[in-house]
């Protein structure tokens, strides 16, 4: 109780035969302290080109190629980036402004494997039968659904012996090619 009244007693006599002219001073003061305050907060905020403590970049504008326009970074490193699309190329996060943007990288070639087969034109494409790749499942590949070239329509070889020698002679027939309906047989 004493301490309250002491108190009570130092502001009485502080604020006792003060000139009412110095309290306006004093408000006035304040308002201009406000004012400067608020000057200072204007000059710190987001898009004034100035990175500051609590901004990742800043480059002056409402967004850029590196800035978003809440002051952070697009990216702060390739995982930011990836799109899950091999085929398109690796994105990476690159200095960009102020800040940081995601780039794309060169494709890969068309042939290229992806998770879902091959890349094909900047995408993951499953293979094929006659798209001129050999993809799982196919023994071969010749661009085409041609048959007897070599690689069927199921993309399967065609001819699964190989002739290694032949030899032709001027005799009789074998009996196995004595069969009226072997064209060649009777050529012979």
């Amino acid at each position: 109780m004493r301490r309250s009244a002491l108190a009570f007693a130092i502001f009485a006599l502080a604020t006792c035969g003060s000139d009412p002219s110095s309290e306006t001073s004093k408000s006035t003061d304040a308002s201009t302290d406000a004012t400067e305050k608020d000057a200072r907060a204007d000059a710190g905020a987001c898009g004034n080109g100035i990175v500051e403590a609590n901004e990742e970049c800043d480059d002056g504008e409402p967004q850029s190629v590196g800035c978003k326009s809440d002051c952070t970074a697009f990216c702060s490193d390739a995982a930011d980036c990836d799109d899950g699309q091999p085929c398109n190329g690796s994105e990476t996060c690159k200095p960009a402004g102020t800040g940081r943007a995601c780039e794309t990288g060169a494709r890969p070639a068309n042939g290229a494997t992806c998770t879902t087969g091959y890349c094909k034109d900047g995408t993951c494409t499953p293979p094929v039968c006659g798209d001129g790749l050999v993809g799982a499942g196919e023994q071969c590949d010749d661009g085409n659904l041609v048959k007897l070239d070599g690689c069927d329509a199921s993309c399967r070889y065609e001819a699964v012996v190989r002739l290694d020698n032949f030899t032709i002679s001027n005799g009789p027939s074998a009996t196995f090619c004595a069969h009226p309906a072997n064209t060649y047989g009777s050529a012979l």
